[in-house]
């Protein structure tokens, strides 16, 4: 067994993986064309500022994040999430000044978080997001849980709910997080580390505790429904008004919460009910927030996203077994019958690959049975033979592997002959 292994946590994807996370972007991008949403790209590190900024409480910033020093002494930190990234892009940038607001980008591409790898969970994993940015609407909120319900139906997923809540505004929040200190001050004592620094830094965050989460002031807490003004209640009313007229179902989670102070208003998950997918169950999750452009220096305003991660996405998908097919092989596999033949045979593959034909071809010498069971293993449906007499009068035999037709024809009328067959054979599959 070699010596050099990759890290734990990490995976290293290829072949089918490969192929069923190329499905799963593909739909995405697809998905965002429908919405007008562009691509945007970050580096994959940034300042450790950037995410490591005042009063952020979250357990990435306290206890996961791969930071280090460059040569500049310099201190860096790999890209835990997205969101932070995009804004200070876009205030650095100034995209916040375009006439046309929001701002709608999609991301997709690898955070690294240094935490307890397990099932659906890595240090270096794929993510999947958007954000619309600069326009503070409830029907914004329901836009973005629209697309992320949209995903899920577009590869037939069915066991999973969309749990809802609001965290109201700033002065909401305030007087939620007065009531928790109120309510917690007496019992701290009995919490973890993690809670009593949490009491002072974002209350919020102890209702999120994975070690006193069965603690009976925990469990008693008051809900912050109880604290929101008339405003975030009309807010959040509409939300669920629009959700409903679009006919997206939801479940209100009165216990669902951001620690995170720049997060307002409405917060959603998408969680998979399926018994297989035991404590990794959610797949998407996201919120609105109004301060976090604000707290990197550009108007305050507001905007909304969510993220999912791919990994746990095509564990949901197993869970119900969908199965998103197998790797594509080429559309045309070239065989070479003499060695004298192998440089005719490149030609041939050249000019089909410029046209839009994909084709392989064997590069070493190899007899036909061999070469017919790499045919067999690509699943590819047209083979191409040459040789010496092919060659030598620039001809082609081309067999459908389908319907087991073979022509032999001159070069230039091969172009015309492989795409007819091709077509063919896709009219047969339909």
């Amino acid at each position: 067994m070699s010596k050099y292994r990759k890290v734990k946590g990490v995976k290293d994807l290829f072949d089918q993986d490969m192929y069923e996370f190329k499905i799963v972007e593909g739909v995405a991008k697809r998905l965002c064309e429908l919405y007008n949403i562009s691509e945007i790209r970050i580096p994959e590190f940034e300042f450790t500022e950037v995410f490591a900024r005042e009063n952020d409480s979250s357990d990435v910033v306290n206890k996961e994040m791969y930071t280090f020093l460059d040569n500049g002494n310099r201190s860096l930190t790999l890209r835990p999430e997205w969101t932070a990234g995009i804004i200070r892009s876009v205030v650095e940038n100034k995209l916040y000044a375009r006439p046309d607001l929001p701002l709608k980008y999609y991301y997709l591409g690898t955070n690294f978080r240094s935490e307890n790898p397990q099932k659906g969970r890595y240090r270096i994993f794929n993510q999947f997001g958007i954000e619309s940015i600069g326009v503070k609407s409830p029907f914004v909120d329901a836009e973005v849980i629209s697309f992320g319900y949209s995903f899920m139906k577009l590869f037939n997923l069915k066991e999973f709910v969309i749990e809802l809540n609001t965290i109201g505004d700033r002065e909401s929040r305030a007087a939620y997080n007065e009531a928790l200190v109120a309510h917690f001050t007496p019992v701290i004592g009995e919490l973890c580390a993690d809670c009593k620094r949490r009491l002072e830094q974002n209350p919020l965050r102890i209702l999120d505790c994975k070690v006193d989460h069965k603690h009976e002031a925990i469990i008693n807490a008051p809900f912050n429904y109880e604290y929101l003004n008339d405003e975030s209640k009309a807010y959040y009313a509409q939300v669920k008004e629009v959700l409903d007229e679009l006919n997206i179902p939801y479940t209100e989670n009165h216990r669902m919460v951001r620690g995170l102070d720049y997060y307002s208003h409405t917060v959603f998950e998408f969680i998979s009910t399926h018994k297989d997918m035991g404590s990794q169950s959610t797949i998407l999750g996201g919120g609105h927030y109004d301060y976090l452009v604000e707290q990197f220096g550009g108007p305050e305003m507001g905007a909304v996203g969510f993220g999912m991660g791919i990994e746990r996405f095509l564990l949901a998908l197993e869970a119900e077994n969908i199965d998103l097919g197998e790797m594509v092989g080429p559309d045309l596999y070239i065989l070479v019958l003499d060695e004298t033949a192998r440089t005719y045979a490149m030609k041939v593959a050249a000019l089909l690959r410029a046209n839009g034909i994909s084709v392989d071809m064997t590069m070493e010498k190899r007899s036909m049975k061999s070469q017919f069971k790499t045919v067999d293993r690509l699943k590819a449906p047209l083979v191409a033979l040459i040789g010496s007499s092919e060659s030598d009068a620039e001809t082609v035999t081309v067999k459908n592997t389908v319907n087991q037709e073979q022509e032999n024809i001159s070069i230039d009328k091969l172009l015309e002959l492989v795409i007819k067959m091709k077509n063919d054979n896709e009219g047969e599959a339909v």
